[in-house]
């Protein structure tokens, strides 16, 4: 995952089965940060929903997948690397 800020905007891109896809609706609203991906795998359509906290350097929350073969919620953590 690569995310770059300026301002309240949010822009990125999230490496998924070895394929780089753009981020969409990304949100930052004080410390908290919500995004989507959206992409084909096999010929199905997923959705993913990132939501998280942002504490430091830091970024904890929950990952929701709509469609495809890992659909459900998971937990997810992101460091900054210096």
């Amino acid at each position: 995952m690569r995310l770059e800020q300026q301002f309240q905007e949010i822009r990125g891109k999230v490496n998924i089965q070895g394929k780089s896809v753009s981020i969409a609706d990304a949100q930052l609203k004080g410390d908290q940060l919500s995004f989507g991906v959206r992409y084909k795998s096999q010929g199905q359509k997923t959705v993913m929903r990132f939501s998280g906290h942002i504490t430091g350097d830091t970024i904890k929350g929950s990952l929701q997948v709509q469609g495809g073969s890992f659909e459900g919620i998971q937990d997810w953590i992101a460091k900054r690397t210096p």
